[in-house]
């Protein structure tokens, strides 16, 4: 199940990069990881390109979503998600 989950992972960061790419300029891609690491600076990003008048609010974000895996996953589950990755070429999103 997990190899299939990555597979659908990579189809569906490929169709975000095919769309930003068909309609580039009207398409921001914000990142989940950088939104509750660097909050500000995403919701700059995202104020500019909507070019609003008022900011966004900051969003209450909890970091801790971001670990919340580790809880879920084994390590054989892991290597898993790893190996289906390097078999795309794509880094290893779980460490």
């Amino acid at each position: 199940i997990e190899e299939k989950c990555v597979l659908r992972w990579i189809a569906h960061k490929n169709k975000m990069e095919e769309v930003q790419k068909k309609y580039f300029g009207r398409v921001l891609i914000i990142n989940y990881e950088e939104l509750c690491n660097n909050v500000e600076q995403e919701i700059r990003k995202i104020n500019a390109f909507l070019e609003l008048e008022e900011n966004l609010p900051k969003p209450n974000i909890k970091k801790e979503s971001l670990d919340k895996w580790k809880e879920n996953l084994n390590d054989t589950q892991i290597t898993t998600i790893n190996n289906t990755l390097q078999k795309y070429d794509l880094q290893n999103f779980v460490k």
